[in-house]
């Protein structure tokens, strides 16, 4: 239902072959044109078996991303948790800049039975000097969101926009998949037909560049931070 309800949306605004080129600011109507699933409230069926081969989460339990000062560690937990009624599967992740804990976040995930991976949001503490120091861009569903966002679509194809996080003013984020047919090497290994997503908590305004390949899932933010370490079940 998902991703039917996804590929009409796009089609109705025109966006499936859209692209935005980076840098440039859209119009608010532009931004509107996002599309906001709300599988919820279609009744949509989740599962907290990840088995996206982009984002295989249930398989691939644990990661490192290194940078000259920056390592982030991911490392799916045993657990499940809730997210309102939906049972998520949960992706620890802890940051460190310098050497030291900057943050660690809790990140809700389950996919749909058309293969879709949503984000139900993300419990976060901010650290300093080793002490909790605030929440910054948490947001979960059943608490301050009503519905999940769409985090990897089942058949990434390119200009395919949507939102991974939207729960302002907590956490708003747009995509769009760059590319899907990209070469990158990464310490751990050299990868074809890499997934690119580009990111901004503005519509159509750049941050960041994810990078995932089959059957590893992420192995590059930006340009810096690329996978080191890699654990799988």
């Amino acid at each position: 239902m998902a991703s039917r309800w996804i590929a009409c949306a796009l089609a109705a605004l025109g966006l499936a072959s859209a692209c935005v080129t980076e840098g440039t600011q859209p119009s608010d109507a532009e931004a509107a044109a996002w599309p906001t699933p709300t599988p919820l409230s279609d009744g949509t069926r989740f599962s907290a078996s990840i088995t996206h081969p982009f984002l295989p989460l249930s398989s691939v339990r644990y990661a490192e991303l290194r940078s000259d000062d920056e390592l982030v560690v991911r490392e799916v937990l045993d657990e499940t948790r809730r997210a309102g009624d939906v049972e998520c599967l949960i992706l620890a992740e802890k940051e460190y800049e310098d050497g030291e804990l900057a943050e660690i976040s809790y990140n809700y995930f389950a996919q749909d039975p058309e293969g879709n991976v949503w984000y139900f949001g993300e419990e976060v503490d901010d650290y300093e000097d080793g002490r909790v120091v605030g929440h910054g861009g948490a947001w979960l569903v059943g608490r301050n969101a009503v519905e999940p966002c769409l985090i990897m679509p089942a058949h990434p194809t390119v200009g395919l926009r949507f939102k991974s996080e939207n729960s302002p003013p907590d956490a708003e984020e747009f995509d769009e998949v760059a590319a899907i047919d990209a070469t990158l090497n990464v310490p751990v290994g050299a990868y074809r037909g890499v997934v690119v997503i580009r990111e901004g908590d503005v519509a159509g305004k750049w941050k960041e560049r994810k990078f995932y390949a089959a059957g590893v899932g992420l192995i590059r933010e930006n340009e810096e931070l690329a996978l080191t370490k890699l654990g799988k079940d």
